[in-house]
Protein backbone atom coordinates (compact mmCIF):
# COMPACT_ATOMS: atom_id res chain seq x y z
CA UNK A 1 0.00 0.00 0.00
CA UNK A 2 2.84 2.47 0.73
CA UNK A 3 4.31 2.11 -2.34
CA UNK A 4 1.20 2.96 -4.02
CA UNK A 5 0.75 6.34 -2.50
CA UNK A 6 4.14 6.41 -3.02
CA UNK A 7 3.26 6.23 -6.57
CA UNK A 8 -0.47 8.11 -6.37
CA UNK A 9 2.00 11.36 -4.64
CA UNK A 10 3.99 11.92 -7.19
CA UNK A 11 1.74 11.40 -10.57
CA UNK A 12 -0.25 14.16 -8.42
CA UNK A 13 2.56 16.22 -8.12
CA UNK A 14 3.66 15.73 -12.00
CA UNK A 15 -0.62 16.35 -12.65
CA UNK A 16 -0.82 19.53 -10.69
CA UNK A 17 -3.20 17.70 -8.24
CA UNK A 18 -1.99 19.75 -5.02
CA UNK A 19 -4.46 18.63 -2.96
CA UNK A 20 -4.16 14.75 -3.96
CA UNK A 21 -0.49 15.13 -3.24
CA UNK A 22 -0.79 16.40 -0.08
CA UNK A 23 -3.08 14.17 1.42
CA UNK A 24 -0.95 11.38 -0.53
CA UNK A 25 2.18 12.73 1.26
CA UNK A 26 0.66 13.22 4.92
CA UNK A 27 -0.89 9.37 4.89
CA UNK A 28 2.60 8.14 3.54
CA UNK A 29 3.85 9.68 7.12
CA UNK A 30 0.87 7.85 9.11
CA UNK A 31 1.76 4.17 7.23
CA UNK A 32 5.44 4.39 7.30
CA UNK A 33 5.43 5.98 10.85
CA UNK A 34 3.39 2.93 11.50
CA UNK A 35 6.38 0.60 9.64
CA UNK A 36 8.86 2.31 11.84
CA UNK A 37 7.49 2.30 14.94
CA UNK A 38 4.83 -0.81 15.15
CA UNK A 39 4.50 -1.62 18.77
CA UNK A 40 3.98 2.50 19.53
CA UNK A 41 -0.05 3.14 19.77
CA UNK A 42 -0.73 6.15 19.78
CA UNK A 43 -0.29 7.01 16.16
CA UNK A 44 0.09 11.02 16.85
CA UNK A 45 3.64 9.70 18.80
CA UNK A 46 3.97 7.39 16.01
CA UNK A 47 3.62 10.20 13.46
CA UNK A 48 6.03 13.30 15.27
CA UNK A 49 8.93 10.46 16.29
CA UNK A 50 8.95 9.64 12.12
CA UNK A 51 8.86 13.05 11.15
CA UNK A 52 11.14 14.34 13.51
CA UNK A 53 13.81 11.51 12.68
CA UNK A 54 13.82 11.49 9.11
CA UNK A 55 12.67 14.73 7.97
CA UNK A 56 16.70 15.93 7.57
CA UNK A 57 17.58 19.59 7.49
CA UNK A 58 14.02 21.17 7.16
CA UNK A 59 12.69 23.54 9.01
CA UNK A 60 9.01 22.31 9.52
CA UNK A 61 8.84 20.44 12.95
CA UNK A 62 6.85 17.13 13.52
CA UNK A 63 4.36 19.29 16.00
CA UNK A 64 3.27 21.83 13.70
CA UNK A 65 3.56 18.73 10.57
CA UNK A 66 1.19 16.58 12.86
CA UNK A 67 -1.29 19.31 12.63
CA UNK A 68 -1.01 20.41 9.25
CA UNK A 69 -2.29 17.00 8.96
CA UNK A 70 -4.71 17.01 11.40
CA UNK A 71 -6.45 20.54 9.85
CA UNK A 72 -6.18 19.24 6.18
CA UNK A 73 -7.11 15.52 7.03
CA UNK A 74 -9.55 15.88 8.93
CA UNK A 75 -11.21 19.48 8.84
CA UNK A 76 -10.07 19.91 5.16
CA UNK A 77 -7.93 23.58 5.93
CA UNK A 78 -5.46 25.12 4.44
CA UNK A 79 -4.69 27.90 6.59
CA UNK A 80 -3.97 26.94 9.79
CA UNK A 81 -3.75 28.13 13.42
CA UNK A 82 -0.70 26.49 14.76
CA UNK A 83 0.71 26.43 18.82
CA UNK A 84 4.01 27.43 17.01
CA UNK A 85 2.81 30.35 15.14
CA UNK A 86 -0.18 32.32 14.35
CA UNK A 87 -1.12 31.60 10.91
CA UNK A 88 0.37 28.69 9.05
CA UNK A 89 -0.66 28.99 5.41
CA UNK A 90 0.02 26.47 2.62
CA UNK A 91 0.57 27.86 -0.67
CA UNK A 92 0.95 26.43 -3.83
CA UNK A 93 4.29 26.89 -5.79
CA UNK A 94 4.40 25.33 -9.00
CA UNK A 95 7.98 26.36 -9.62
CA UNK A 96 9.65 24.37 -6.56
CA UNK A 97 10.49 20.95 -7.66
CA UNK A 98 13.72 20.92 -5.12
CA UNK A 99 14.14 22.49 -1.70
CA UNK A 100 12.16 23.37 0.47
CA UNK A 101 10.69 27.12 0.61
CA UNK A 102 9.48 28.45 3.62
CA UNK A 103 8.89 31.75 4.82
CA UNK A 104 8.72 33.31 8.38
CA UNK A 105 7.56 36.85 8.68
CA UNK A 106 5.72 38.79 11.25
CA UNK A 107 2.51 40.39 9.80
CA UNK A 108 2.06 44.58 10.77
CA UNK A 109 -0.12 43.55 13.81
CA UNK A 110 2.55 41.56 15.38
CA UNK A 111 1.20 37.69 14.67
CA UNK A 112 3.86 35.61 13.17
CA UNK A 113 2.89 34.11 9.72
CA UNK A 114 4.98 31.52 8.41
CA UNK A 115 4.21 30.12 4.83
CA UNK A 116 4.94 26.41 3.74
CA UNK A 117 5.19 25.68 0.24
CA UNK A 118 3.01 22.50 -0.45
CA UNK A 119 5.07 21.02 -3.66
CA UNK A 120 8.02 21.67 -1.84
CA UNK A 121 6.81 19.81 1.26
CA UNK A 122 5.58 17.07 -0.66
CA UNK A 123 8.85 17.11 -2.76
CA UNK A 124 10.64 16.88 1.27
CA UNK A 125 8.14 13.73 2.16
CA UNK A 126 9.30 11.82 -1.24
CA UNK A 127 12.83 11.97 -0.36
CA UNK A 128 12.22 10.91 3.17
CA UNK A 129 10.27 7.82 1.96
CA UNK A 130 12.66 6.97 -0.72
CA UNK A 131 15.71 7.29 1.79
CA UNK A 132 13.58 5.40 4.45
CA UNK A 133 12.67 2.88 1.98
CA UNK A 134 16.28 2.25 0.78
CA UNK A 135 17.42 1.45 3.84
CA UNK A 136 14.36 -0.12 5.26
CA UNK A 137 12.90 -2.32 2.24
CA UNK A 138 12.31 -5.60 3.46
CA UNK A 139 10.02 -4.14 6.32
CA UNK A 140 8.31 -1.45 3.76
CA UNK A 141 7.95 -4.70 1.96
CA UNK A 142 6.64 -6.78 4.57
CA UNK A 143 3.75 -3.62 5.24
CA UNK A 144 2.88 -3.97 1.50
CA UNK A 145 2.26 -7.26 1.75
CA UNK A 146 -0.69 -6.32 4.10
CA UNK A 147 -2.66 -5.78 1.05
CA UNK A 148 -3.67 -9.73 0.91
CA UNK A 149 -5.38 -9.70 4.12
CA UNK A 150 -8.67 -8.75 2.26
CA UNK A 151 -11.27 -11.31 4.05
CA UNK A 152 -12.41 -11.49 7.67
CA UNK A 153 -11.19 -15.12 8.22
CA UNK A 154 -7.79 -13.46 7.05
CA UNK A 155 -8.05 -10.79 9.20
CA UNK A 156 -8.91 -12.85 12.68
CA UNK A 157 -6.22 -15.38 11.66
CA UNK A 158 -3.62 -12.26 11.22
CA UNK A 159 -5.15 -10.69 14.57
CA UNK A 160 -4.65 -14.40 16.31
CA UNK A 161 -1.32 -15.27 15.11
CA UNK A 162 0.31 -12.62 13.16
CA UNK A 163 3.46 -14.35 12.68
CA UNK A 164 1.32 -17.05 11.05
CA UNK A 165 -0.27 -14.77 8.59
CA UNK A 166 2.66 -13.16 7.70
CA UNK A 167 4.51 -16.15 6.47
CA UNK A 168 1.16 -17.02 4.32
CA UNK A 169 1.27 -13.44 2.61
CA UNK A 170 4.63 -13.55 2.36
CA UNK A 171 3.83 -16.79 0.74
CA UNK A 172 1.17 -15.48 -1.11
CA UNK A 173 3.06 -12.34 -2.04
CA UNK A 174 6.13 -14.47 -3.39
CA UNK A 175 4.02 -16.76 -5.53
CA UNK A 176 2.72 -13.50 -7.64
CA UNK A 177 5.99 -11.95 -7.61
CA UNK A 178 7.37 -15.23 -9.66
CA UNK A 179 4.42 -15.09 -11.70
CA UNK A 180 5.26 -11.15 -12.79
CA UNK A 181 1.70 -10.16 -10.60
CA UNK A 182 3.08 -8.56 -7.73
CA UNK A 183 5.31 -6.00 -9.27
CA UNK A 184 2.47 -4.50 -11.17
CA UNK A 185 0.75 -4.30 -7.82
CA UNK A 186 3.41 -2.47 -6.06
CA UNK A 187 5.03 -0.73 -8.80
CA UNK A 188 8.77 -1.89 -7.99
CA UNK A 189 10.28 -5.31 -8.49
CA UNK A 190 10.41 -7.33 -4.73
CA UNK A 191 11.86 -10.47 -5.39
CA UNK A 192 15.13 -10.79 -6.98
CA UNK A 193 16.01 -14.36 -8.37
Amino acid sequence: MLSLIRQELETAMKNNMPMAALIDALSLIDGISKVEYPSEKQQSIRYKKWWGKYKENLSIDEDTVYQIRCFVMHESKMLIKSEKVDILALSIDRECEGPFINTLDYLPDGRLYYRMDLYGFCNAVCVAYDDYYNTHKEQVDLADMELFVVNQKDIDEYNSNPEKAYAKMYEEATTLAKCGMLEEKLGHTVLNE
